[in-house]
């Protein structure tokens, strides 16, 4: 066989594995973006509430309600929530993920510290929660997700203080 041949020959042998793997049914991943808002409640009370997101996590539909959990580092770790209101959101996680179905995300808050309007400096509690919010990720795409928190006040409960909850998430 000459070089010519030898040459086409290995050409059309690279072009073919490469079609093939193309076509070997592989889905290409999209992305989820995920953005923090306040509701606003207590979040009043306050002139800085800073809060710090240790991880996201988001449940494929398929999975056991205890299992399948996929962990997210956060791209921006810390949110003011007394910056975040009234639609306003805070990006906090952009990331690839397998198309697919999911039904919920989690979110883990490590700590918080704030002022009060009054001068006062309090922390609140870290927390880890998941709410149910159903979406799809196709291929190529992305899915916003945006988690409304809400600030309550504890001052009616002996200790006082103040408490940080999921209050819902919706697809954007």
């Amino acid at each position: 066989m000459n070089r010519q041949m030898k040459t086409s020959a290995s050409f059309l042998l690279i072009l073919s594995l490469l079609l093939g793997s193309c076509s070997s049914g592989a889905v290409s991943p999209g992305r989820i973006e995920v953005r923090i808002t306040d509701h606003r409640e207590a979040i009043g009370d306050f002139d800085r509430l800073d809060i710090t997101i240790e991880r996201i996590g988001v449940h494929p539909a398929s999975a056991a309600r205890t299992e399948g959990w996929i962990d997210f580092e956060p791209d921006t770790a810390g949110v003011d929530l007394a910056q975040v209101l009234d639609s306003r959101t805070a990006a906090v996680l952009e990331a690839e993920l397998p198309a697919g179905e999911y039904d919920a995300v989690r979110l883990h808050v490590a700590s918080g510290a704030g002022d009060l309007k009054t001068g006062e400096v309090v922390t609140v509690s870290g927390f880890e929660q998941a709410v149910r919010v159903p979406f799809v990720v196709h291929a190529d795409a992305v899915v916003g997700i945006v988690i409304d928190l809400v600030v309550e006040s504890e001052d009616d409960h002996p200790g006082g203080g103040y408490e940080i909850n999921i209050l819902n998430a919706v697809v954007d």
